[in-house]
């Protein structure tokens, strides 16, 4: 994306919908844990390499922690 980031990706979207799930991908390692500016918008991350698993648990966790928010 040429005139925007992720992090600035991931702000926008969660600021039409904060239920939308957000998986972050990156070739960096990420912890949600450290980084209090993507906690509160990214719902999951998968850094690679990653494997078919690595993604689907990405998705089931970023969906359940949406799921979370809702209640």
């Amino acid at each position: 994306m040429p005139d925007i980031d992720g992090r600035e990706f991931a702000h926008q979207v969660k600021s039409f919908n904060t239920s939308t799930p957000i998986i972050l991908l990156s070739g960096w390692p990420i912890s949600l844990d450290e980084d209090i500016d993507l906690a509160g918008v990214v719902d999951g991350v998968l850094t690679k390499p990653f494997t078919i698993e690595d993604i689907h648990a990405a998705f089931f966790s970023a969906l359940h922690a949406c799921d979370s928010k809702d209640s």
